[in-house]
């Protein structure tokens, strides 16, 4: 074969895999939808939010009373700080004011605080994430009442 026709066919060869590779690059891709959903803005713990609704407790988990306390006799108040998203959800907790205590009232608290659901706060009939503060009270006599209440349907 002559060098001529050679390059004919080299030539020929390289038109048609350019066409292909252009043909490739111009393939539309696969579209998709645009997320409508906005990542949702977490406010920081010292953060102001103006809302028109505040969020509302609608379920407290009560904290475990601590034994060691139970059986020294010892009260506390704990005071806890949540952030609640825009479902309602504790995603974020931490003890604000501690009990003072080392008897596991904090420990208590904050591990019940991530269970509590919430109706979310709402700004422009939205609902939006915010911070909460509230306080969790550890008395024996409730605990007492408890008890004897428990001791009663289990008579039954």
């Amino acid at each position: 074969m002559s060098r001529r026709c050679c390059n004919f066919i080299l030539s020929i060869f390289l038109g048609i895999a350019f066409m292909a590779v252009g043909a490739i690059a111009e393939t539309p891709k696969e579209i998709k939808a645009p997320v409508d959903e906005e990542k949702e803005y977490l406010p920081e713990p010292d953060e102001f939010i103006k809302v028109e609704q505040p969020a509302e407790m609608m379920y407290e988990e009560v904290p475990v009373y601590p034994e060691p306390a139970k059986k020294a006799g010892l009260e506390a108040i704990v005071w806890i700080k949540s952030l609640i998203d825009k479902k309602g959800e504790v995603v974020k907790a931490f003890v604000l004011k501690s009990s003072g205590s080392k008897a596991g009232f904090d420990e208590s608290a904050l591990k019940a605080a991530y269970k509590c659901k919430f109706k979310p706060a709402v700004k422009d009939d939205k609902p939006l994430a915010v911070w909460i503060t509230y306080c969790v009270q550890f008395t024996l006599s409730e605990e007492k009442t408890q008890e004897k209440a428990t001791e009663k349907d289990a008579e039954k």
